[in-house]
């Protein structure tokens, strides 16, 4: 059996209910009909069970439930070893739970083994092709099966499981995907799939640099879910996307970014700003690293490691400046046992070239004539300095 990863898959879930449809007498009955007055089976019943107990768990996951990780890697296999033998009979019945499965990190292979019963209509082999299509990575042709599908056939617990597995085949920039995740958004509030839709969406955004609607986002996905399990994964993408965008005006975009997390916990923000202070010193940014790093030195307690970190990288590129003596100790101050092995190496090299130019400049014999004034050996030093803190950053960075 194959069992796709729940990293890989879309990360949905959702509680639901069973929409059993009765079709009218006065229409011609399709080929399957004589299979939808079929009782339910146990086992079909006990598998409807299983997979509405995986979508709960997979929420758990969305409020913060650790827990609920190992017990829904358990369900996903007990549910795909069962739908692997379960009779075809009974797939009229399961359609609809068996592709949200499919879509929550199931195992495509069993599910697409349903679609080749009797008891179903071309829309639903349709829909079962279409998940399992897109489960086993085949993009071109699940998108083109979902370009087929009406999203509004279907209820909440599978509409919204197929617009996010539809904007996952979208490129970031294409208004499609936007609209996608927004259905996903409204169709399943308060579950995995609109954490989830949240995430992709406000990195879409970040990524084509909406800034606006990227701010947007993240509040709204912070005030949602502020305990996901995947909370921490998604606030480093969104500190990596910030560093990234190099912004002209970075005091403005910390104050936006400020607005958008206040509501957060403190450990929270606390690890926002690490990460885009880390992040904007190794690409070089000085501004951003040092706005950053004062929002890092006012959220946490003086002395912590949180604060020496906001202090290392505050003072990093001060120190390499004319007036450098403050700067260098503060650096001085610190106690480098706080820091991870990273830090260590910039507070080291930050150090030693501050103690280079804050030593006098010694004459070095007579100077060669010259029709004007010589050039000024501070100067020079405090160049040379710059361009070696440079060249280290950037072998750091490497």
């Amino acid at each position: 059996m194959t069992l796709r990863p729940l990293g890989v898959a879309i990360l949905l879930i959702a509680p639901m209910e069973v929409a059993h449809g009765t079709e009218s007498m006065a229409e011609p009955l399709p080929r399957a009909a004589s299979y939808q007055h079929l009782p339910l089976s146990a086992s079909a019943s006990k598998l409807i069970g299983q997979i509405e107990s995986l979508f709960r768990l997979q929420d758990d996951g969305a409020r913060g439930s650790l827990d609920s990780i190992p017990a829904q890697k358990e369900l996903l296999i007990d549910i795909g070893r069962a739908l692997a033998v379960e009779p075809l009979d009974s797939a009229r019945h399961l359609v609809l739970h068996a592709a949200a499965y499919a879509l929550s990190g199931g195992d495509p292979d069993a599910v697409e083994r349903l679609s080749t019963s009797e008891a179903l209509d071309s829309e639903q082999k349709l829909l079962l092709r279409a998940v399992t299509a897109f489960m086993q990575g085949e993009r071109e042709e699940a998108k083109v099966l979902f370009a087929e599908i009406q999203l509004s056939s279907f209820p909440g617990f599978l509409s919204g499981r197929l617009a996010l597995a539809r904007a996952v085949l979208e490129a970031d920039a294409s208004a499609r995907l936007q609209d996608d995740l927004g259905f996903a958004i409204a169709a399943m509030p308060g579950t995995l799939v609109e954490e989830s839709a949240l995430r992709r969406s406000a990195l879409a955004y970040g990524n084509s640099k909406d800034e606006q609607r990227f701010f947007q986002r993240i509040e709204r996905y912070g005030r949602r879910f502020p305990e996901s399990v995947y909370a921490q994964s998604f606030w480093n993408e969104a500190a990596d996307i910030i560093t990234k965008w190099n912004s002209g005006n970075p005091g403005a975009v910390m104050l936006r970014l400020e607005a958008s997390v206040g509501h957060l916990s403190a450990p929270r923000r606390r690890q926002i700003y690490l990460d885009i202070v880390r992040k904007a010193a190794a690409s070089g940014q000085r501004e951003l690293t040092e706005k950053a790093a004062g929002q890092l030195m006012k959220l946490a307690v003086s002395g912590t490691p949180d604060y020496e970190v906001g202090k290392l990288y505050g003072n990093l590129y001060a120190v390499v400046t004319a007036e450098n003596a403050p700067a260098l100790r503060s650096l001085e101050a610190i106690d480098p046992v706080k820091l991870d092995k990273q830090d260590q190496s910039f507070l080291h090299a930050a150090i030693s070239i501050g103690r280079r130019l804050s030593a006098p400049v010694l004459a070095g014999g007579s100077a060669p004539e010259t029709d004007g004034p010589g050039p000024d050996p501070v100067v020079e030093k405090a160049d040379g300095l710059l361009k070696q803190t440079e060249e280290l950053l950037q072998k750091m960075r490497s």
